[in-house]
């Protein structure tokens, strides 16, 4: 019968200070951080979510051309989104209201 033998990895030592944060960057794009498990410590983190970004659902088919027009100038679906409603906000907000409902519009918007 033959005997199991558990197989252990040969580790590069962890160097105790890397000369910058590229020379760590390297090293750790060719190592796995859980072969070093016993350098870690526990830690205690404060998250806090920033609020500053909101989603919104957009019908698929609107998506898609949203998407193909963004990549025809070469940036993101998110990034044109952004400026189409920027502009329009803006552009809304330059010209006086049409009708009274546009203007309590307006003012519940303030």
């Amino acid at each position: 019968m033959a005997k199991s033998k558990t197989l252990k990895k040969k580790k590069d030592p962890l160097p105790e200070k890397f000369k910058s944060l590229e020379d760590a960057a390297d090293f750790w794009d060719t190592h796995d951080a859980t072969d070093y498990e016993e350098f870690s410590k526990p830690v205690t983190v404060d998250v806090r979510l920033d609020d500053s970004q909101r989603y919104f659902e957009l019908k698929r088919n609107i998506a898609r051309k949203l998407s193909r027009l963004a990549k025809k100038e070469k940036i993101s679906a998110e990034v044109l989104l952004n400026r189409w409603v920027e502009e329009y906000l803006l552009r809304f907000h330059m010209q006086p209201p049409k009708t009274k409902r546009e203007q309590e519009l307006r003012q519940s918007l303030i």
